[in-house]
């Protein structure tokens, strides 16, 4: 079904594209539901900050990856041949690997960090 969807998105060549995560908000009819049938994992939801960039349901962690590679890279499956859409795709790459180093630097004593 999601190879429909970017296939849709492929033929109408929309300016913007994006795809969210189902996140379960209490309240809602859908929402409840996945609370009343036990398929939200109340650990993760409880300290879910990635709010539908990453699954808080009970899925396997195969699947749960499988998503969030779509989501993701999503841009790159919609205009795979779109340079402008690589560029910025490996650009975020690149911001994501500077903040990795920072976070890490930080955590270090300042004589790990040389």
């Amino acid at each position: 079904m999601i190879w429909d969807t970017i296939k849709l998105n492929r033929k109408l060549k929309p300016d913007s594209s994006g795809a969210n995560i189902f996140y379960p908000y209490k309240g809602t009819k859908l929402g409840d539901k996945c609370f009343e049938q036990g398929m939200v994992n109340l650990e993760k939801f409880d300290a879910s900050s990635s709010e539908r960039r990453e699954s808080v349901l009970n899925y396997p962690d195969k699947y749960k990856r499988r998503l969030e590679r779509y989501q993701k890279y999503w841009d790159f499956y919609v205009y795979p041949y779109s340079i402008k859409k690589v560029l910025m795709l490996f650009l975020r790459q690149i911001k994501f690997l500077k903040k990795m180093k920072q976070a890490i630097l930080f955590r270090l004593s300042p004589e790990q960090r040389t």
